[in-house]
């Protein structure tokens, strides 16, 4: 993704505040990231394509961000605008429109390896506890456009992408593969204490290190879902902090810390352990996908494409992400 013209940058920042200064592009895929300060403050830019999200989904997400905030769970806070709206909407193009949203700046450090200990780790789950507690008591179904399931995007993408049969969607076993998966869900128990919001994404990327805190940030993949995919999602994360070291006693070490933080604040159903590697397949697909729309197969390296083809194979095979029967887990 190209930067945006610095006017256009500019321009929205004013919408926001009178003045600035500092501005610096950060990253861009399917955002537009900026950092920039005002009066000693650090704030954060986000811009986002309608052709990406609509205004109302984003709207939908800084919702329940506010409300996250006012019940103390550690998250970044979207400011209003000088007109009093959280969102604010410039056409650098005939054909395309970008919704700005502006987000107090939490400084810490990312969550990385050095800074791991079962500490750290249960502060990641408590976090985690507290975002799913207060998702519990909040009512997502009264936003205008409610947030995705899972099969409702991603995998709603995946079945209307065309792309090269040989790595990826076009192709009857992978369809049948998500069918399967979709049908699973169809079993699973809803209610207020294990479905809802989540964030989708709890990699160390969006994690914060704060006076011991954890803070979680970048909410643009939230969705309706289980609240144990979120757990699962941070527990794949753990491979990343690990690398090569990451073993089973590490992953089952690691959910233990993590689950005893998240206990503290919302309570955990042992009997979800049956259902991770579900939940698992679930993440495996999901980041699959991610992965492609970032490749482009027209000069795609050697590595990258043989990356995808052994994916796919994992995939429909069902090997599993992390090689460890949940459901036999004493915790």
């Amino acid at each position: 993704m190209k930067k945006i013209n610095v006017t256009i940058v500019e321009k929205t920042i004013l919408l926001f505040f009178n003045s600035f200064n500092n501005v610096k592009f950060l990253r861009g895929f399917t955002n537009y990231i900026y950092e920039f300060e005002n009066n000693n403050c650090q704030y954060i830019l986000r811009l986002s394509s309608n052709m990406h999200r609509n205004i109302e989904l984003v709207q939908a997400e800084l919702n329940w961000l506010i409300h996250l905030n006012k019940n103390k769970t550690n998250v970044y806070v979207p400011i209003y605008s000088n007109n009093n709206s959280l969102t604010e909407v410039v056409n650098p193009s005939s054909n395309e429109k970008l919704i700005g949203v502006v987000f107090k700046k939490v400084i810490g450090n990312h969550l990385k390896g050095n800074y791991l200990s079962s500490a750290i780790i249960e502060k990641f789950g408590q976090s985690v506890g507290r975002l799913h507690k207060n998702s519990s008591n909040y009512d997502y179904t009264k936003e205008k456009h409610q947030r995705f399931t899972l099969f409702q995007s991603d995998f709603n993408n995946m079945r209307n992408t065309v792309l090269p049969i040989k790595y990826l969607l076009d192709d009857k076993k992978m369809q049948k593969k998500i069918n399967e998966l979709e049908l699973y869900s169809k079993f699973l128990s809803t209610s207020n204490s294990n479905f809802g919001l989540i964030h989708g994404d709890l990699q160390a990327s969006n994690l914060l290190l704060k006076d011991g805190e954890i803070f979680l940030i970048d909410f643009d993949d939230c969705s309706i879902n289980w609240f144990s995919y979120d757990i699962v999602i941070a527990l794949t994360g753990a491979y990343y902090w690990y690398g090569n070291k990451i073993n089973r006693e590490n992953y089952i070490s690691f959910l233990i810390s993590f689950l005893n933080g998240y206990s503290l604040e919302h309570t955990f159903d042992k009997n979800w352990l049956k259902h991770f590697n579900y939940f698992l397949s679930l993440r495996r697909i999901s980041l699959y996908l991610h992965f492609i729309r970032r490749v482009n197969f027209d000069n795609a390296p050697k590595n990258i494409l043989s990356y995808l083809s052994c994916e796919k194979k994992s995939i429909l095979s069902d090997e599993p992400l992390i090689n460890i029967d949940f459901s036999t887990l004493t915790l």
